[in-house]
């Protein structure tokens, strides 16, 4: 746990003084007349740093050499940039000091938390199974041709990956670290008690109460801080957007290029790299857009444009070169013939793959895809856990009671067209996820925003009257339970001798055992168990008598081809 905090301090500094440079960068664009908060510096320097990387892995691994750069600047820029960073460190500090005791035990409880779990052995499947076999990889090699003919996951294009590769310390540390989600939500934390602070200062604002609701995604993905899974990301990012879009209808400023408009662009666009199941929460930015369109602020949409271009352009290289498709997974934009393309049809038993196991968490996905949506739904709503058979029928009553108002009242809502916006892009992104993949880890972000907003929008006069103590009183009885429960799970998976045991260096990761094949003249490693974790490359998750692929040349880093006419039986 030492070890972790002390990496974290490290990623910590790095990405604060990368955002902290690129809102420096884009202010004078942008009217940023107030602090932006600490975590959000910090994520705006995470999606920069994912940026630097997607372009560096065209032409190289992302490897020590690429991190020691990074912090030379970083340390070059603190040095030229010394007053002004004290300056804000110090009203970082000030404002802490005005935060009640209450929260900052609730952070110490969280921080002690998540650091336990971030140390801790994983207990996620995947992260064995293919992310650290795909950090690895990003760390090795520039992005290799048709990695996924190998296995199909490793085609899965997430600059999250490419971030905790930065952050991996291969090749600085002995010990194994893939703690990037525990920081991240340690940043969300952080955001979370300053909508709570301003909630116990009276301050009833849906904007606040949304801050505090981040208190809950560690409640609900207390497992993925184990490990470095997209899904914690996405949910973050997401919630933190509609948090800025809200901020922006209460401060009556949609048209104004400010702060929030920067980091809604910035972060929707990192978001689909991350992944491209997130591509519906676009609509909020283009609809900042089309307002700064309206108000012909030309200077704005002239830096906005290119910079999402900046930013999607080297993921869509990226998945070309990997899969030989522009959006993997997706069977959209066929136009490329490369000798590494995955054939189609082993795209479409993966996205069966992925669809069926979604749905009743089996893997006969051919037999469950071909099911009703009467016969399927019941099956998936009885596997549920039971908060979140509570979560999908809260999302559902309260979203039956606005649509209801909105159809009711629809001269009243046309005049608050900011949040029908806002509620038709959690409603198209909950149709989405429900018809092609309905894992509630996929979508917690949309159904609990949901939830609140709703919840907030029906009671709020009742809201109003609260009082401060009782505001204070169910706030920390909430971070309490949430916090609570990740505790009460952590002692019942790993027992309090554990905690003693990784104290200070975390859990190296399981040494699976290997069956070496060949393929092509080359060692190919199999594991037993089908998961590599950080065995050598290449490793091929699953022995087959025939094998779907070819080595492209005698060098790895020239990737795979297909061997054509081969179906996969895809294993989740």
């Amino acid at each position: 746990m030492l070890i972790v905090l002390i990496s974290w301090i490290v990623i910590t500094f790095i990405s604060f003084i990368s955002g902290d440079a690129l809102l420096e960068l884009l202010e004078k664009k942008f009217q940023i007349q107030k602090p932006v908060h600490f975590s959000l510096v910090c994520l705006s320097g995470f999606a920069l740093l994912s940026l630097i990387c997607s372009w560096v892995s065209l032409f190289s691994g992302i490897n020590e050499y690429i991190f020691l750069i990074i912090t030379i600047l970083c340390i070059t820029r603190l040095i030229i940039n010394f007053k002004s960073l004290k300056r804000k460190f110090q009203d970082y500090f000030n404002g802490l000091h005005s935060t009640p005791l209450a929260l900052k035990l609730l952070f110490l409880i969280a921080l002690f938390t998540t650091l336990a779990y971030s140390a801790f052995p994983s207990k996620c499947y995947d992260e064995g199974f293919y992310y650290i076999q795909n950090i690895k990889w990003n760390y090795v090699y520039p992005v290799v041709p048709g990695l996924g003919n190998l296995e199909c996951r490793l085609a899965f294009n997430s600059s999250w990956h490419l971030l905790a590769a930065l952050f991996s310390f291969r090749g600085i540390s002995p010990y194994d670290f893939d703690d990037i989600n525990g920081l991240l939500f340690i940043f969300a934390i952080l955001y979370a008690l300053s909508g709570a602070n301003k909630l116990i200062k009276g301050e009833y604002r849906l904007n606040n109460i949304l801050k505090t609701g981040l208190l809950l995604p560690g409640f609900l993905f207390y497992s993925s801080l184990m490990g470095p899974a997209a899904d914690l990301a996405v949910t973050l990012f997401i919630w933190i957007i509609v948090i800025l879009f809200v901020e922006k209808i209460e401060d009556g400023s949609i048209e104004t290029a400010d702060e929030n408009m920067l980091l809604i662009w910035l972060f929707s666009f990192f978001l689909i790299t991350v992944k491209l199941s997130a591509m519906p929460i676009l609509i909020l930015p283009v609809y900042l857009i089309w307002s700064a369109i309206r108000m012909k602020s030309w200077k704005i949409i002239a830096v906005l444009f290119p910079l999402s271009l900046i930013i999607i352009c080297p993921w869509l290289i990226r998945n070309v070169i990997l899969s030989g498709y522009i959006l993997y997974p997706l069977p959209v934009l066929d136009v490329f013939h490369f000798d590494w393309k995955i054939p189609m049809t082993e795209l479409i038993h993966l996205n069966s793959a992925i669809e069926g196991w979604a749905r009743t968490a089996s893997n006969n996905y051919q037999e469950v895809n071909s099911l009703p949506y009467s016969k399927w739904i019941p099956i998936w709503f009885s596997i549920k856990r039971i908060y979140d058979k509570l979560i999908i029928i809260g999302f559902i009553l309260s979203f039956i009671y606005i649509s209801i108002n909105v159809i009711k009242n629809a001269k009243k809502y046309l005049l608050q067209r900011h949040y029908l916006v806002l509620f038709f892009t959690v409603s198209i992104s909950i149709f989405l996820w429900f018809i092609k993949a309905p894992d509630l880890r996929f979508a917690y972000s949309y159904l609990i925003i949901g939830i609140i907003i709703n919840l907030a929008l029906i009671f709020r006069k009742k809201l109003l009257a609260f009082s401060l103590q009782r505001t204070k009183n169910i706030i920390l009885f909430s971070g309490i339970l949430a916090f609570g429960f990740m505790c009460v799970t952590l002692y019942m998976v790993e027992k309090p001798l554990a905690l003693m045991s990784y104290s200070v260096a975390p859990a190296p990761y399981p040494i699976p055992v290997f069956t070496v094949i060949k393929v092509d003249g080359h060692p190919v490693y199999v594991p037993k168990e089908y998961q590599c974790w950080d065995g050598p490359l290449p490793c091929q998750t699953q022995l087959q008598e025939r094998h779907p692929y070819h080595f492209r040349t005698n060098n790895l880093k020239d990737g795979f081809k297909a061997q054509r006419g081969y179906l996969i039986n895809f294993i989740k």
